[in-house]
């Protein structure tokens, strides 16, 4: 399998927010701000979300899921640069995948203290993990594009 250009894993590592996009077949899309954690040795990113919010109900019956991660200048539109992420997502049992959760909670510390979640550790047994398996990434900075795609 080709490697991840660096410029992808650096920004999936980095960036704090990716912005989920789901559809149920031939309906209109949903987009929603996340935090993630990307795993960069398994080239997998993982998100939680409630087992009763609208993208669980979208991706139990259609997974598959775009994902964009960017930072903007506000200035300069040509300094902005981020990777859009196509793939499968599937939904795990979250009790099955408490590193994940660890691996947020640390990704994540101010928000965590902010919010008074340390004993809650971000999830209540109701919440699912969303794994996303990226089949096709692309990467911008400015008006300059690379591409990534599993074989």
């Amino acid at each position: 399998m080709e490697e991840v250009p660096p410029q992808i894993k650096t920004i999936l590592m980095e960036a704090k927010f990716a912005y989920l996009c789901s559809a149920f077949d031939g309906l209109e899309p949903h987009v929603v701000p996340m935090f993630f954690f990307y795993d960069m040795n398994n080239n997998k990113i993982f998100l939680l979300s409630s087992h009763r919010s609208k993208k669980v109900e979208i991706l139990e019956s259609n997974s598959s899921v775009s994902l964009t991660v960017d930072v903007r200048n506000q200035v300069n539109p040509f300094l902005n640069y981020g990777v859009m992420i196509q793939g499968t997502a599937i939904i795990l049992d979250i009790e099955k995948y408490r590193e994940i959760v660890e691996k947020l909670v640390n990704k994540y510390p101010k928000f965590v203290q902010m919010e008074k979640l340390e004993t809650r550790l971000l999830y209540t047994p109701q919440d699912v993990v969303i794994k996303v398996k990226p089949e096709l990434m692309v990467y911008w900075r400015g008006a300059n594009f690379t591409r990534w795609k599993a074989s």
